[in-house]
């Protein structure tokens, strides 16, 4: 429950504060505050009550990482390329999901399954988000811009 509070929480923070328009610096900073949440939670052997608000904080960034990412999926494409867009990131993200699952199931009797571990496997692999995110950025803030609006389409 405590990421989903926290997504939902930073999810309302960037939409407001991002008003009208879309704004991609967030993307780093949503990746960045996971890798360092996740890095927290794997080094600091954190009880219950650390443990809830780091996944908060996690969540928080999470919703800053995801919003403008979804607001560029929903404004750049064409109308009538728009829904190929979004569906074939819904078909991405499930393939992910269910790669993890695989992922995890192979590499968890090597590890012990140990909380600690795993948090500090996604601290690794939210680093290398963040990394791309941080080479992407030029290219997210030209596609943020308002006059890119709607320009993705099917190539003839």
């Amino acid at each position: 429950a405590a990421p989903g509070v926290g997504i939902g929480v930073g999810g309302l923070v960037a939409g407001f504060g991002s008003g009208n328009r879309i704004l991609p610096a967030l993307i780093p900073v949503g990746a960045i505050g996971m890798t360092v949440t996740f890095l927290a939670l794997g080094l600091s052997h954190p009880g219950f009550g650390l443990a809830f608000g780091l996944l908060v904080v996690c969540g928080i960034f999470a919703g800053f990482y995801l919003i403008p990412i979804l607001s560029l999926l929903q404004h750049l494409p064409t109308p009538a390329f728009r829904a190929r867009v979004l569906g074939t990131a819904n078909f991405m993200t499930y393939v992910a999901m269910s790669t993890s699952a695989i992922i995890f199931a192979l590499v968890a009797p090597v590890t012990s399954n140990d909380p600690e571990l795993w948090f500090l496997i996604c601290a690794v692999a939210m680093a290398l988000v963040s990394i791309r995110s941080l080479m992407q950025h030029g290219a997210m803030r030209k596609g943020a811009a308002s006059d890119a609006f709607a320009t993705i389409g099917p190539t003839s």
